[in-house]
């Protein structure tokens, strides 16, 4: 694959439909500059928890928005989410034992994001020790997760879909194997994405195809799904297509993403199909 460009061509359709929604982004962006900066910001924070519990709701975690926003009031009480742990067990009492998992899951998606949202530009070049660093911040309120967290898959970890009634599995993404083909995958990855994210006039098509092919190879043992997501939206704000960065700081894609989720688990099972 060429370094410069996309791995594929724009049909002419797809180009048109492009041109139409950057017009579209043009004019809301025109909007949104006029809104008051209490309001802004009021909208960028529900983006932020809308974003968080869809994230981790589609990979199965279980509080909904509301939920959302009273941990991410409990946690700013104190202006950062090192207070978790002070925290935990309050929050836990309220919201009940059966969700642990969910809420660790949830504060480590909020931290990533909270960093995402503020460091973006820091990132540019993209490395792989950012990528890493973000997955080690997504794992590090979940205690199971912290012997893996930052550090890319030591054994297979295939994607199985299973038939909860025959019990019956079926391997849905076989992603590159660990070890040295993961770490060639993920610097040929970087290096792509780099070169190409400010110099192609598509940014969309880069961000889907800079995901698409980082969850083909599925580097981490887990959180591939949450961390790709947060990729996606570092990518468009990484962008210089300025009305793009505009509108994604008060938008949560990952809302879409669930509220169309059936399509969403169809097109991951194609990036197999085409890895």
């Amino acid at each position: 694959m060429s370094t410069k460009i996309l791995s594929f061509t724009p049909s002419e359709k797809l180009q048109k439909s492009l041109k139409a929604t950057q017009s579209e982004m043009a004019r809301l962006a025109a909007q949104i500059e006029q809104i008051d900066p209490d309001e802004h910001d009021w909208l960028h924070r529900w983006a932020m928890i809308s974003t968080v519990g869809a994230s981790t709701r589609i990979e199965n975690a279980v509080l909904t928005d509301a939920e959302i926003e009273w941990v991410d009031t409990t946690l700013t009480q104190q202006g950062h989410t090192t207070a978790f742990e002070s925290k935990k067990a309050e929050i836990l009492d309220k919201l009940s034992k059966d969700r642990k998992r969910s809420l660790e899951e949830v504060v480590g998606c909020r931290e990533l994001l909270s960093i995402v949202y503020v460091q973006y530009e820091d990132f540019y070049p993209l490395s792989e020790t950012v990528i890493r660093g973000l997955h080690h911040t997504l794992l590090d309120f979940y205690p199971n997760g912290k012997r893996y967290a930052g550090q890319y898959k030591t054994s297979p970890n295939q994607v199985l879909s299973i038939n909860h009634d025959t019990k019956e599995q079926r391997v849905v993404l076989n992603p590159t194997p660990p070890g040295p083909q993961t770490d060639s995958a993920m610097q040929e990855l970087v290096d792509w994405y780099n070169s190409v994210i400010r110099s192609n006039p598509w940014p969309l098509l880069v961000a889907t195809e800079f995901v698409f092919r980082f969850l083909a190879i599925h580097p981490f043992q887990d959180g591939n799904g949450r961390l790709g997501r947060a990729l996606f939206l570092i990518a468009l704000l990484q962008s210089e297509d300025s009305e793009l960065k505009t509108i994604i700081q008060i938008s949560s894609i990952d809302r879409q993403i669930e509220r169309h989720r059936p399509l969403y688990y169809k097109v991951r099972i194609l990036v197999e199909r085409h890895h």
